[in-house]
């Protein structure tokens, strides 16, 4: 098994598992609160799915362009990638703090995500060594 498939694996796994924490937390609120935290996020999903192709998008259109520039084109979008992802996380948490959800939420909120992140992290570090 090569380390690019192994990180997939650990991100997939680390994926599944920050979504369980966030689903069992999300089970915890109480309908008001489970609502006003679907109201209050749904033009977030929107906008970060949309980074999301973007970000896609320009990988394949500028990766010859780093490429050429004779930088690593893996780490410059590994770059951007969690740097996109940690200004969504800084401005879900800011959101949740100013809709009032629940503390114990937005505790399994961050948990979950550093879930995720370290998949990621995992994923980068066994997928960009060689």
């Amino acid at each position: 098994m090569n380390n690019a498939f192994l990180g997939l694996l650990v991100f997939i796994a680390a994926l599944f598992a920050g979504r369980w924490i966030n689903e069992r937390a999300i089970r915890k609120l109480g309908k008001d609160q489970s609502t006003k935290l679907v109201q209050g996020l749904s033009r977030y999903r929107m906008a970060s799915l949309a980074g999301v192709i973007l970000f896609v998008a320009g990988y394949f259109i500028f990766r010859s362009t780093i490429e050429k520039s004779g930088v690593e084109p893996f780490t410059v979008f590994a770059v951007i990638l969690l740097v996109y992802m940690l200004a969504g996380t800084a401005f879900v948490f800011v959101k949740l703090k100013r809709m009032k959800i629940d503390e114990n939420y937005i505790s399994s909120y961050l948990l979950s995500t550093a879930v995720q992140y370290l998949g990621l992290i995992s994923y980068f570090g066994l997928a960009g060594s060689r």
